[in-house]
């Protein structure tokens, strides 16, 4: 018997120690530090119904428990700040996080989506808060008066955060939230105190001590329909640096009306891969000191150069075979280098595909200009100066003058729908990763050198024929003086021309002001070099001729590395080391050791349609059908052609294969990972179902500038749904989409494509579209494309050697996992551990009252043969 007690007793001790695993670890020595790089303290995810909270971290968006991380404060951030003098009643001694002495490290908040997952608000409630001094959170400047927003209300006010959740449901009341501040608010993070939170928003911080502070809170949520649901607790541990200064510096808040611009310095070539954008909101009288000086930006002076000396802005002179537009006399290496966030620098020539060829990104207050290729399926970023842009005679075409009188009638062009993009260059820009620190951004042309006789041209495609500036200074031509100015983070298609065969070079930077602050950031100046209309072949440098991006090597920083034994589609498998400093040096990284694959077991695989929500940076695949478009009045027109069924001038409203504000612009994509590993050759698409009050035309102009119709991709109506296309393998593209009637849409579409096994796969989705409404999604990219999964397959975890393993946080989070929670095999795993102990404490309790009761049957039985 006391055998038996004693296997139970062990089986107990296992269920605990198994349990422990799944345990967040507690101690701020056992947590992952973060102490710079762009971070949300706390990141509310509501997609699967339940408030959900994370610490979202970096350029990949790492996902953490917030049990298992540190914030690190710096002792750069101490002094006596007299601008609190008066409100902060607690004192204004202590560590602030936009100093401008500071190393800055702000971490926000975020809860994205909420309203669309069902909630009429969010927040954080503090149950406990523990440390050495006291903490306030601190808004940006709004007035003289109260020069400081607060975030923070007591809990007891909480139907105030309803009231405001009402208020802030336009965009730009969002945008206003953190200069307003919370009426009846408070600037102290005390027990009893809720933080509302009603999108993504930085704040600064401030310690009256140093040492660690400990707070303990959890997520609420309040759905539409009035229910609350509260996340797990969580604890938040705060880590400050203890100052070495005797006395505490004193900041004014004028320190920049009296600093030396020469003393500033100039960032190098140091900056940490793995830090991103800390916020750069501040007092208006603290800027950061990260931009160029302006005593090393002289004016626009026309140096001589090599081929004589310019004169003029747009044509220059030079020799009998080249005209040259003259380089502003910027310090062209002034900036950070593309090195600096893992930009490959490896020679190489593209000929086809898609390109983001201005690829903006912010890290750490700089701004990085990069191109995004991906011409073969995986995003890999490049130093511009490293690439040759082809343009091949396949290229050429004449055009209509009378569509387009400003422009040639004949050259090299590429068009903005990318329809040809498996033959030619598919190029745009993209600006989503300027964000938290940056909104609005330019891409400014400091020179144009062409052949001679050649001129370049940019320039934006109208819904029907025609053209329209893609330059704010309204012309079609790329000059010196050119400038792109993008009022919000996104990603552009246009058009491009090339009047005459030869080599072009443009070189282009990136220039911005940051959120809250006056002081222009400026990227390194890039040098864009296009080959136009000259053979292919392989020149000495090592150039590939076919446009094929080269594998990174080894050392080289990747987006998507992978473990030599399992596959990680849409994953990174890098992430810090726990224990160590995440904003650190590349060597802090490791690599994940437990990898998600499917089991054999299961469905064979299946296409999932999917598609690519490009609002966030990066995009996310989601089930087409957890999402609602709308087109509204902004895509409202008048049919000039006959298109398909819908005649000649009936009203119209159209989604452009050019992008048009305040219109969702949805293109087709076959760029998922898990398709260019699984399968072969093109997919096709094909229109399948239909419902709707009137018709619809899904097709692409005839090639050019043509305002004909050209392919029609599908065609519904009446119930009825005809059409597919076929489109090539890592490939983007954007159709125009036509509307007869308002009213809701519904396009059901099939893909189908072959595995590499030669078996056909194939998904259904469906897609909804509210016509003549804006109340779905009404702007931002969108590609609708398959992946690639087993139906009804579970996933198993594995090692590097094919091993049974069980994966951490970090490999969740390398596997794209994390935003799910501790991720749901996790949650799972951890519910049949509680219930395989629950079971074995009840067969204790049941053995001991069997037991109890065979001794009390024995007493008995002894006491009446007695």
């Amino acid at each position: 018997m006391r055998l038996s007690i004693s296997r139970i007793a062990a089986g107990l001790l296992a269920c605990a120690v198994s349990l422990s695993i799944f345990t967040p670890p507690a101690l701020a020595s056992d947590r992952l530090t973060i102490s710079t790089g762009h971070t949300d303290a706390f990141f509310i995810d509501t997609d699967q119904g339940i408030p959900q909270v994370f610490v979202n971290h970096g350029i990949r968006n790492q996902k953490y428990h917030p049990d298992e991380v540190a914030f690190g404060i710096s002792a750069t951030t101490y002094g006596q700040y007299e601008p609190f003098r008066g409100y902060l009643d607690r004192g204004n001694i202590g560590y602030y996080t936009a100093s401008e002495n500071a190393d800055y490290f702000e971490p926000g908040w975020s809860a994205p989506a909420f309203r669309h997952n069902g909630f009429s608000s969010v927040r954080i409630d503090f149950t406990s808060v523990e440390g050495p001094g006291d903490i306030a959170v601190l808004g940006n400047r709004i007035s003289p008066e109260e020069p400081f927003a607060k975030f923070l209300i007591p809990t007891e006010h909480v139907k105030q955060i309803d009231a405001l959740a009402d208020q802030l449901k336009d965009t730009q009341a969002v945008g206003q939230f953190s200069t307003r501040g919370i009426p009846q608010g408070t600037y102290y993070l005390d027990p009893g105190v809720s933080l509302p939170i009603f999108g993504h928003t930085h704040a600064h911080w401030f310690f009256s001590a140093a040492g660690q502070y400990r707070l303990t809170a959890k997520a609420v949520g309040v759905k539409d329909t009035g229910e609350i649901i509260e996340s797990a607790p969580f604890t938040s541990v705060f880590t400050v640096e203890q100052t070495s200064f005797a006395q505490p510096p004193l900041i004014t808040g004028d320190e920049d009306d009296t600093s030396d611009a020469s003393a500033t310095t100039t960032p190098t070539d140091t900056t940490d891969p793995e830090t991103e954008n800390p916020e750069t909101e501040e007092l208006e009288t603290e800027e950061p000191k990260t931009e160029q000086p302006e005593t090393e930006q002289p004016e626009t002076e026309q140096p001589e150069t090599e081929t004589g000396t310019g004169t003029e802005t747009g044509t220059g002179t030079g020799t009998a075979d080249q005209v040259v537009t003259p380089v502003p006399s910027i310090p062209e290496k002034l900036g950070p280098s593309p090195k600096d966030i893992g930009a490959l620098t490896d020679p190489l020539e593209i000929t086809h595909g898609h390109l983001d060829l201005f690829t903006a990104i912010a890290q750490n207050g700089l701004l990085y200009l990069v191109i995004k290729d991906d011409s073969k399926g995986e995003a890999v970023v490049r130093d511009p100066n490293s690439v040759t842009l082809r343009i091949a005679h396949n290229a050429f075409m004449s055009f209509d003058h009378a569509i387009a009188p400003d422009l040639p009638t004949s050259g090299y062009f590429l068009d903005a729908g990318g329809l040809q993009q498996q033959e030619i260059l598919f190029p745009g820009w993209d600006t989503n990763d300027v964000r938290p620190d940056f909104e609005a951004l330019d891409f400014e042309i400091l020179s144009v050198d062409a052949p001679q006789g050649g001129k370049a041209y940019m320039f934006h495609t109208k819904p029907f024929g025609g053209v329209a500036p893609a330059f704010t200074h309204g012309k079609l031509e790329i000059t010196a003086g050119s400038l792109i100015h993008q009022a919000h983070p996104a990603h552009v298609h246009t058009n491009w021309l090339f009047s005459a065969p030869g080599t072009y070079t443009m070189k282009i930077r990136a220039k911005a002001k940051p959120l809250h602050s006056s002081t222009e950031v400026m990227s390194q100046v890039m040098t864009y070099t296009w080959k136009v209309g000259e053979d292919t072949t392989s020149d000495a440098s090592g150039i590939s001729a076919q446009g094929s991006p080269a594998l990174p090597e080894a050392s080289s920083p990747q987006f998507h590395p992978s473990s030599p034994k399992a596959s990680l589609p849409e994953s990174s498998a890098v992430l810090p080391t726990s224990g160590k400093n995440a904003g650190s040096a590349p060597s802090g990284l490791v690599e994940a050791k437990c990898f998600p694959k499917q089991g054999e077991a299961t469905g064979a695989d299946t296409l999932l349609p999917r598609i690519k929500d490009d609002r966030t940076s990066p995009g996310e695949w989601v089930d087409p059908q957890q999402l609602t478009f709308s087109i509204s009045d902004a895509g409202k027109t008048v049919a000039p052609m006959n298109i398909g069924a819908i005649p000649q001038g009936s009203p119209i409203w159209m989604i452009s294969m050019s992008q048009v504000p305040g219109v969702p612009w949805i293109g087709m994509n076959t760029q998922h990972p898990s398709l260019g590993q699984k399968t072969q050759g093109s997919t096709t698409f094909a229109l399948t179902s239909f419902s709707g009050p009137g018709k619809v035309e899904v097709f692409e102009f005839a090639r050019g500038l043509s305002a004909q119709v050209g392919q029609i991709w599908f065609s519904g109506g009446d119930g009825r749904a005809s059409g597919s296309m076929t489109i090539a393998a890592h490939t983007h593209v954007h159709p125009n989409w036509v509307f007869s009637e308002p009213g809701r849409y519904q396009l059901g579409i099939t893909m189908t494509t072959q595995s590499k096994e030669g078996t056909q796969l194939r998904g259904s989705t469906v897609v909804t579209i509210d016509v003549g409404s804006s109340g779905g999604i009404s702007e931002g990219h969108f590609d609708l494309g398959p992946s690639v999964g087993a139906a009804g397959a579970a996933t198993v975890w594995v090692d590097a050697e094919g091993n049974p393993c069980i994966p951490d946080a970090h490999d969740l989070a390398a596997a794209g996992l994390a935003h799910t929670g501790v991720s749901d095999l996790a949650q799972i795993q951890m519910m049949v551990l509680i219930l395989v102990c629950l079971g074995g404490v009840l067969l204790t309790l049941r053995f001991l009252r069997l037991r109890k009761a065979g001794m009390l049957t024995r007493s008995l039985n002894i006491r009446e043969r007695g």
